[in-house]
């Protein structure tokens, strides 16, 4: 079955993503603090990478929560078919959950900083790393996303998102580990 697309479940897909971001925003405001302020880590002993792996839990939990909580209420209203939606929601957290640490690691925005000129003027360096941090999310939830726009979700796709969280959160901690050293 396909999903039925129409004005509301654009409004209810721009709701749940917001409140994706407001869930997630809790989980990773540490992260901001370490990135701004190494102090606390010297205090209780640990590096940054430590911290990063520690600190990549919360908003893994926080995320899959939120997103098969989303995905359950769209199978109760039917806009959903089938309730692997949730489990499938699960699986997607930790792969959310890179995009969005990259995202909270980044730098401040600075609207004084100039990058590369384009044919539309210069692209601010902070704008070209939150949309890597965007593409880095879309990577972690390829299944979630695939099984959305096709409308349908099966076993096998719960077990791809699972592999492909995963991978990317693990591929992601391992990279800013290496560079925060």
């Amino acid at each position: 079955m396909r999903i039925r697309i129409g004005r509301n479940t654009y409004c209810i897909g721009f709701g749940l993503l917001q409140g994706l971001f407001i869930i997630t925003e809790q989980g990773i405001t540490a992260t901001k603090r370490d990135q701004d302020d190494p102090a606390p880590l010297r205090l209780l002993g640990v590096g940054p990478g430590q911290a990063l792996v520690a600190r990549a839990a919360l908003p893994s939990l926080l995320s899959g929560c939120w997103l098969a909580i989303a995905l359950a209420v769209l199978c109760a209203a039917g806009t959903l078919h089938g309730w692997v939606w949730p489990l499938l929601g699960l699986a997607a957290g930790p792969g959310l959950t890179a995009g969005i640490l990259r995202m909270a690691r980044t730098a401040r925005i600075n609207p004084a900083d100039r990058g590369p000129d384009t044919p539309m003027g210069s692209t601010p360096p902070w704008l070209i790393s939150r949309m890597l941090s965007v593409i880095v999310a879309v990577i972690g939830t390829v299944a979630l996303v695939h099984a959305l726009l096709k409308g349908e979700a099966h076993a096998t796709t719960v077990i791809d998102q699972c592999v492909a969280s995963v991978i990317v959160l693990w591929a992601y901690v391992m990279i800013a580990r290496a560079l925060s050293r």
